[in-house]
């Protein structure tokens, strides 16, 4: 494990790596939690996983801000969990 002391977005501006496994556990605005799921998606390997926390934060007010990012992405996944968090698997 690494801190590299940056923010998601100063992340992602420069990663050029993809991974197998993407953990997020952002800020709950509904502009970050998009800008995180996109550009994880877009880091994230065929058969890779994105975990997210906080699906159902906020007394369930952030669930729809995730359900239509997931919806909106390019490619196919599928939901392998669903709760508190949820996770999904790239399948293309």
């Amino acid at each position: 494990v690494q801190y590299l002391g940056l923010t998601s977005d100063q992340f992602f501006e420069f990663n050029k790596k993809k991974y197998n496994f993407i953990y997020i556990d952002g800020m709950h605005t509904k502009e970050q939690i998009q800008k995180d799921i996109i550009n994880s998606w877009e880091s994230l390997l065929k058969d890779g996983i994105i975990w997210m926390d906080d699906y159902l934060g906020d007394h369930g007010k952030l669930k729809k801000t995730f359900d239509k990012t997931l919806k909106s992405l390019r490619g196919e996944h599928k939901v392998i969990h669903k709760g508190y968090q949820i996770a999904i698997k790239k399948l293309v």
